[in-house]
């Protein structure tokens, strides 16, 4: 969106609706949505280390050996057809970040890799995802009732 702006700078006729558009056309996103807000990838991966990695190496022997299959939807996993533990899916994650294994597209769907194990997640669940896990390592409400 910056280099939009950027373009635009010298055609001050040019709406915001216009700029919405050609993003839009470029990266397939709509930033009308509800659900879009504008991520800085890079900087996302580099809070990953913050949001996944400390909580890991914090909480780790203290979160349950629940199912992913079996979480509330708060957490943005549903729909992964992983047969993993929470626990297991932050070991996973984890390395992956640790280790530089995350690849992004420009459409925001990280791919995490950790040996054999591969994990796709696109920016709301992952988003969802690091907001669950930093409401839990606050409450360890699992069921994240007040999130």
């Amino acid at each position: 969106m910056l280099q939009l702006l950027d373009e635009a700078k010298a055609k001050p006729e040019t709406t915001v609706g216009e700029l919405q558009d050609k993003f839009s056309l470029m990266y397939k996103l709509n930033p009308r949505d509800k659900d879009f807000f504008f991520y800085n990838q890079h900087q996302f991966l580099t809070s990953l280390l913050a949001y996944v990695c400390l909580p890991k190496e914090t909480f780790y022997e203290q979160l349950p050996e629940i199912i992913l299959k079996d979480l509330d939807e708060g957490w943005g996993l549903n729909g992964l057809l992983l047969d993993l533990s929470l626990k297991n899916f932050l070991r996973h994650i984890r390395n992956a970040v640790s280790h530089g294994h995350v690849e992004v597209t420009k459409d925001l769907v990280f791919t995490f890799r950790d040996g054999s194990t591969t994990i796709v997640l696109n920016h709301i669940s992952l988003h969802k995802f690091c907001q669950a896990l930093a409401y839990w390592c606050l409450t360890k409400d699992i069921n994240l009732k007040n999130l």
